[in-house]
């Protein structure tokens, strides 16, 4: 797993910037299933990341890795930003999570 970690922390940088423009641009409406599911995939993806994170690498690699990290999501985030990413969040509806409740999921089926 250690010569995987680098690529989902670069996975989990890419959602957690999407997560981010959906809930900046956004501002006082609803945040919808798009964005609870985008931020609970970043969650995960940062705990098995740390959870396999490990220092086989010279120091170095790990200061490059976190510089195209941000170089990423800046990208990412201005990227979504300009396609109006956000607008995806009121039309994506999850057919079971009403299910998924308690996650935060199924606001546009409770009327929410």
């Amino acid at each position: 797993m250690s010569s995987w970690w680098p690529l989902l922390y670069l996975i989990t940088v890419v959602l957690a910037a999407l997560t981010d423009e959906i809930d900046h641009q956004k501002g006082a409406q609803t945040l919808f299933d798009l964005w609870h599911l985008i931020r609970d995939l970043t969650w995960i993806g940062i705990a098995v990341t740390f959870r396999y994170l490990e220092l086989i690498w010279p120091w170095w690699s790990y200061l490059l890795l976190a510089l195209a990290g941000k170089l990423l999501w800046e990208w990412t985030y201005a990227t979504a930003r300009r396609h109006r990413f956000h607008e995806y969040d009121n039309q994506f509806v999850m057919p079971l999570a009403r299910y998924l409740w308690w996650l935060g999921f199924g606001k546009k089926e409770r009327g929410l």
